[in-house]
This record gives C-alpha cells, structure tokens and sequence, in this order.
C-alpha cells in the first residue's frame, strides 16, 4: 500500500466492531462514508439470546427497530497515516 492508497472496507456491528475499529485506527485514517441499519440475519434471531448476551457486554451491537433486530453496517475508507 502506498501513500496515496485507499482500501474501503465494511464493519458491522453484530462483529467484535470496536475492536476492529481500535486496530484501523492504530494503522490508519478512518472515514466514515456511509452507514444503514439492516435487519440481522435469520441465524442470529433463530441464536437471540445467545446474540442479547454479547450485546449487553458490549461486544457486539444490536438492537430492536421495531419488531425485527437490527445491526448497524458502515463502509469506512481506510488511507495510511
């Protein structure tokens, strides 16, 4: 990579996210281009409350938007420091 380089990448929230985002922002330039809030996928409500668990802990982040859960996804444009 380069100086001039750009690499776009996606972090949601029903990951580790704010661990992620810790280790880009060690290495890189963190913009944030855009984000949506998207239902989570079928395997995650069939495990809920195993997901309810790590979200009260603060792993990961879920939530209810009303009567589907919900995550957050944001495309983020990471540049070298």
């Amino acid at each position: 990579m380069h100086k001039k380089s750009k690499i776009y990448t996606f972090l949601y929230t029903l990951s580790d996210y704010k661990e992620t985002l810790k280790k880009m922002i060690k290495k890189f330039d963190v913009k944030i281009i855009d984000f949506e809030i998207s239902p989570v996928r079928e395997f995650v409500n069939s495990n809920i409350e195993f997901y309810k668990r790590l979200n009260k802990i603060g792993k990961i982040k879920i939530f209810k938007n009303g009567k589907k859960w919900c995550a957050e996804a944001y495309l983020v444009e990471l540049t070298l420091k």
